[in-house]
């Protein structure tokens, strides 16, 4: 009876499934165009972490902008961001598993010598919806239009909707080396304002998960293996 009942309750944590959302924001997380999953640097951390933990990882994916309210909606389990101030009030944050600062880009006949987010006063200025850096922009006096996803706002830099575009460096950077936006160049003097921490937000009540979460991410650090897909995917 102890054997089967040990069995029953070994099976049941191994058919765990943990709820991970991600964005469109290559190269941490876009759809495979191919198999229609998610893909990209912290779907791989997790996956790599949901296998150390013993839980299935079900991936979805959204615009940035609607993972934190499906979070606290309890639809996921966990999401992939920076642990600002702001989002600290909401949730709970594992120990982060890459930094990154932002970048600027503007037209290529705009041949300003942007060094500060101040010289956009005045200027159109887009970015994915619930991006870290649209408070900064709207202080600085700019005209703020938020995109589902990077892609969607480096298109319209191409055609001219808007002046400028600030986000995540690796994002941005990933998606202009990919081609399609002959108009648009990164604002190369251009000096970040912030470095931000990648990492595993959940929900204040879930705290034994971010335990064996913060736990898989020791273990694979040590192994190297975290730094093994930060050099992978560009970070």
């Amino acid at each position: 009876m102890l054997a089967a009942c040990f069995a029953l309750a070994v099976q049941a944590r191994a058919q765990e499934i943990v709820r991970a959302g991600f964005s469109d924001s290559p190269p941490i997380s876009w759809r495979n165009a191919s198999t229609n999953d998610p893909q990209g640097f912290a779907v791989s951390v997790f996956r790599a972490v949901a296998g150390e933990a013993d839980f299935t990882m079900h991936a979805d994916l959204m615009s940035f902008g609607l993972l934190l309210p499906s979070l606290t909606d309890k639809k996921i389990d966990v999401v992939t961001m920076s642990g600002t101030p702001e989002r600290r009030r909401v949730a709970i944050f594992s120990q982060p598993f890459a930094k990154y600062g932002e970048t600027l880009l503007v037209r290529t006949e705009d041949t300003t010598n942007y060094v500060e987010l101040a010289q956009l006063k005045g200027k159109r200025v887009g970015s994915n919806a619930g991006g870290g850096w649209l408070d900064a922009a709207r202080a600085a006096g700019a005209e703020i239009h938020t995109y589902a996803g990077a892609a969607q706002s480096l298109l319209s830099l191409e055609k001219g909707e808007i002046d400028a575009v600030v986000g995540n460096a690796p994002t941005y950077v990933y998606l202009l080396r990919g081609g399609g936006f002959p108009h648009v160049r990164i604002a190369s003097n251009y000096v970040p304002r912030q470095t931000n921490e990648l990492a595993f937000a959940l929900r204040p009540a879930d705290t034994a998960l971010l335990d064996r979460i913060n736990a898989a991410l020791k273990k694979l650090d040590a192994e190297s293996a975290l730094a093994q897909l930060r050099t992978k995917w560009g970070f």
